[in-house]
């Protein structure tokens, strides 16, 4: 049975500078994507191709496009001197031409990042009970991810909004090699968003949870998320969140003219190297030993939890699980969560 979570990237709520200027340090930590039954989720090969698709945003050139995804990649991977002495997980990106149109993100073992130029909101999936679930107009991206009952991850598509009219968010995208820090420009940084989504697409997820309440799933119970170290995962609005949290890649927010996010912290280097460490090999849900898959587990934590945001140029993360395989029913599960934003002075 192969799973398909859809990890989303829209708009947020506010965090006060007073308030992250007050957190105290804390350890290290990182969060990890788990099933219910606990299993987290985590790559069963060591070699992981990936199609880039440069067609779409026309205020880049496809040099700049190709640099965003080539480095985003980069960072997660053990082709970085940085991921090397540590690492097994090599990530391998291969450029196609920009004539091609990016496929569907749908399970076709090809793992894609895809810059989706046309209607954003038109682009739907059919629930289990037959509703439609569609990509939404605030969010900036979109990673889906494809994974066995037992958490292995076997194929992950990222998707970028880059719609420039009509019923989208019409968000504005760009290199910003030169630009210092929030206020200096109105656009997005591709690379920085894209090294944020592929911490998802390795099985990372966010350092806090999002929105005013805590997720639960479709029976109405409490979900309870933990870091690597066992503590739960604070609400990104708490007054206790350390600057560890808040500036880790994978902490849920990125102002536009900022990019601060493409190149990853100390507890975004521990995740990667923890869960693929070298000297060891991935493991697949047939395995007996294990780097974090085990057999068994239902579906990932998540039910809406209503939470809703606002804010400019930020964004909110939700997700969706559909199990899919052969002839067995589908079924579908989803969180919604508000993205936050450290404003620093």
């Amino acid at each position: 049975m192969i799973r398909r979570l859809v990890l989303r990237l829209g708009a947020g709520l506010v965090l006060s500078a007073a308030v992250a200027a007050l957190v105290p340090a804390s350890a290290g930590a990182f969060v990890r994507y788990r099933t219910k039954s606990g299993s987290p989720y985590a790559w069963g090969v060591a070699s992981v191709p990936i199609l880039g698709y440069p067609r779409g945003i026309p205020t880049m050139t496809l040099d700049e496009i190709a640099k965003a995804m080539t480095a985003s990649v980069s960072a997660w991977s053990k082709e970085d001197p940085a991921n090397a002495s540590c690492s097994f997980l090599s990530l391998a990106l291969s450029m196609r031409p920009a004539t091609e149109v990016p496929p569907e993100a749908i399970h076709d073992e090809m793992n894609v990042i895809a810059l989706r130029d046309g209607c954003w909101t038109c682009i739907c999936s059919m629930t289990k009970d037959g509703r439609q679930d569609c990509h939404e107009s605030g969010e900036l991206a979109l990673t889906t991810v494809w994974s066995r009952p037992c958490g292995e991850i076997v194929e992950a598509d990222v998707e970028v909004n880059a719609e420039m009219s009509g019923t989208g968010s019409n968000f504005k995208w760009a290199d910003l090699d030169d630009v210092t820090g929030p206020g200096q420009s109105t656009s997005h940084d591709l690379q920085n968003a894209l090294t944020h989504e592929m911490g998802h697409f390795i099985g990372l997820d966010h350092t806090c949870i999002l929105g005013s309440g805590d997720p639960i799933d479709d029976k109405g119970n409490v979900i309870h998320s933990y870091d690597n170290l066992g503590n739960e995962v604070p609400h990104c609005t708490s007054g206790t969140l350390s600057p560890s949290i808040l500036e880790s890649t994978m902490f849920p927010s990125a102002d536009s003219g900022t990019i601060d996010k493409r190149s990853l912290a100390d507890d975004d280097h521990l995740g990667l190297c923890s869960i693929y460490p070298i000297g060891t090999k991935p493991l697949s849900c047939g395995s007996s030993q294990s780097g974090g898959c085990s057999v068994g587990g239902d579906a990932v934590e998540g039910a809406p939890a209503g939470a809703s945001g606002r804010g400019t140029g930020w964004a909110w993360l939700g997700c969706a699980l559909t199990a899919m395989a052969g002839g067995l029913a589908v079924t579908r599960r989803r969180r919604r969560r508000a993205r936050a934003i450290a404003q620093r002075g």
